[in-house]
C-alpha cells in the first residue's frame, strides 16, 4: 500500500505542479502588464489634465499670477514652470526636472520623482520663450492598484491550485485505486485465496494485469484443487487394497500352515491392483484420457467380481454379475473402468445392503455398467452424493465424486438412474470406434 500511496502523491504533485507552471507563465507577463497598463492609464489622466491647461493659460500673462484651472481628478497638482524648470504660477515644487527636460528639449516628458508621476507639456510663447506646464499625481496611488490586482491574482491562482489540488488527488486515487486493488489480490493470491475477482476501472493497463491475475489464479487454484483430490483420492482408494495386503502377509505370518509361496502371490497381485490405482490416478490428475483406449466391459466385470468375492463373502454379502450377448467394446482403459467399478462396488458394500448385482448391457451405441444394492437409495438429492466432502453424502462423497471424474475423463458418464430404495448407479460409456 505504501507504494500505491507515492503514486497518488507523485500523480497529484505532476497535476498540481502543472497547473502552478502554467498559472507562473501566464501570471507574471500578466502582472507586469497590468502595472504597465495602470502608469499609462495615470500619465495619460495626467497628459489631459496639462492639455487642458495649455488650451486654456493665457499666453501674455505668464507668471506667478497666471491663473490655472482647477484639476478635474483628486491628487493632481498643476504647474506652469519656465525653460529652466522653476515654478511660476500653481502648485508642485519649486524647481522640476522633468518641467525643465520638457521645455529645452521642446517635446512630452514623463517620469517619476519622489513619490509622484509627473507628465510635462511643453508650450512656446510668441516672443520666443520656452515654458511647460507639469501635471502630477501620486505614485502610490498606482502602485496600490497594482498590488490590489497583484494580490486578486494570487488569491485566484490559490484558488486554482486548491481545485487543481482536489481533481489531482481525486485522478490519483481513480488511478491508484487499480492498482493498489491488484495488491490486495496479490496478497490474497499469496495466502492461498484464489477466488480472485477482475473488476472493470476503465483503466487499460490496470484491466489488462487484472485479468492476468485472475487466470493465473484460476489455473493455481484448479492445480491446488487437483493436487488436493489426488492426495483425497489416492488415500481413499488405496486403504482398501494395502490393508488387505497387510491382512494377507499378516495370516500368512502367524499361520504356520500357511502356505508361503500363495501368500507371496497373492501379494504381488496386490501390489499390482495398487500400481493400477496410482496410475488411473495420476491419469486423472494429469488431465489424460485413454487416448484411443478399448476394453471388453464383461471380462473387466469378471475380474472385478474375483477382487472383491472375499470381502463380500466377510460381509456375508455376494456379488453377481450379469452380461448380456453382444456387448460391443467400450471406448474406455481397462484400468479406469476396474478403478470406477471398485469403488461402486466398494460403496455398495459399504452403505448398501443386500446382494451386489453389476450388469453389462448395450446402452443404444455404446455400453452400460449398472450396480445396484438392495439398500435404502442415495437421499432426496441423489447428486450431493457426488459432491466432494458433501456434508449429505454420507460417506459417498469422495469414492463417488473420483468415480465420476474417471468415467468424464474416459469420456463417458455416471449418473443415478434408479435414486430410491434399491438403487442403480449407471456406467455409461461409447462403443469403440468399428463396434458401435
Amino acid at each position: 500500500m505504501a507504494q500505491s500511496g507515492s503514486v497518488r502523491a507523485r500523480v497529484r504533485a505532476a497535476i498540481v505542479g502543472t497547473v502552478a507552471l502554467a498559472l507562473l507563465l501566464m501570471g507574471l507577463p500578466l502582472g507586469a502588464a497590468l502595472s504597465t497598463l495602470y502608469r499609462g492609464q495615470a500619465e495619460t489622466r495626467l497628459e489631459g489634465e496639462a492639455a487642458r491647461v495649455l488650451v486654456n493659460i493665457p499666453q501674455d500673462l505668464l507668471g506667478p499670477t497666471t491663473p490655472l484651472p482647477r484639476p478635474r481628478y483628486p491628487h493632481i497638482t498643476l504647474g506652469l514652470y519656465d525653460a529652466a524648470g522653476t515654478r511660476l504660477a500653481g502648485s508642485g515644487p519649486a524647481s522640476d526636472d522633468v518641467a525643465r527636460q520638457a521645455a529645452r528639449r521642446r517635446m512630452e516628458t514623463r517620469g517619476v520623482v519622489g513619490d509622484e508621476l509627473e507628465v510635462a507639456l511643453p508650450f512656446r510663447r510668441d516672443n520666443g520663450g520656452t515654458f511647460s506646464v507639469r501635471a502630477a499625481s501620486p505614485y502610490g496611488e498606482v502602485v496600490a492598484r497594482t498590488y490590489r490586482s497583484w494580490a486578486l491574482m494570487a488569491l485566484l491562482a490559490a484558488a486554482v491550485l486548491g481545485i487543481a489540488w482536489l481533481v489531482g488527488s481525486r485522478r490519483a486515487r481513480a488511478l491508484a485505486l487499480p492498482f493498489e486493488q491488484l495488491t490486495a489480490d496479490a496478497q490474497a493470491l499469496g495466502r492461498g485465496d484464489f477466488g480472485v475477482r477482475v473488476q472493470n476501472t476503465g483503466l487499460a493497463e490496470a484491466d489488462a494485469a487484472g485479468i492476468a491475475l485472475g487466470e493465473t489464479a484460476t489455473r493455481l487454484g484448479a492445480m491446488l484443487e487437483r493436487e488436493r483430490a489426488f492426495s483425497a483420492d489416492a488415500s481413499h482408494q488405496l486403504r482398501t487394497p494395502l490393508t488387505r495386503l497387510r491382512l494377507g502377509l499378516e495370516s500368512a505370518l502367524l499361520d504356520p500352515a500357511a502356505d508361503r509361496d500363495v501368500a507371496l502371490q497373492d501379494a504381488v497381485t496386490r501390489l499390482d491392483e495398487l500400481e493400477r490405482t496410482v496410475r488411473s490416478l495420476l491419469m486423472l490428475a494429469r488431465d489424460t484420457g485413454s487416448a484411443g483406449g478399448r476394453c471388453d466391459a464383461g471380462a473387466v466385470v469378471r475380474d472385478m467380481r474375483v477382487r472383491w468375492f472375499g470381502a463380500a463373502d466377510d460381509l456375508g454379502r455376494s456379488v453377481h454379475v450379469q452380461i448380456a450377448g453382444d456387448v460391443p467394446e467400450a471406448a474406455c482403459s481397462a484400468v479406469a473402468l476396474g478403478q470406477v467399478l471398485d469403488v461402486l462396488v466398494d460403496n455398495a458394500l459399504a452403505h448398501g445392503a443386500g446382494n451386489v448385482l453389476v450388469a453389462v448391457r448395450p446402452a443404444g451405441p455404446g455400453v452400460a455398467v449398472d450396480v445396484c444394492d438392495e439398500g435404502p437409495g442415495l437421499g432426496p438429492d441423489p447428486e450431493r452424493a457426488f459432491l466432494r466432502r458433501s456434508p449429505d453424502a454420507r460417506g459417498h462423497g469422495i469414492g463417488l465424486a473420483l468415480a465420476r471424474s474417471l468415467t468424464e475423463a474416459e469420456g463417458g458418464r455416471l449418473v443415478v438412474t434408479a435414486p430410491g430404495p434399491r438403487p442403480v448407479l449407471s456406467v455409461l460409456l461409447p462403443a469403440a470406434e468399428g463396434d458401435a
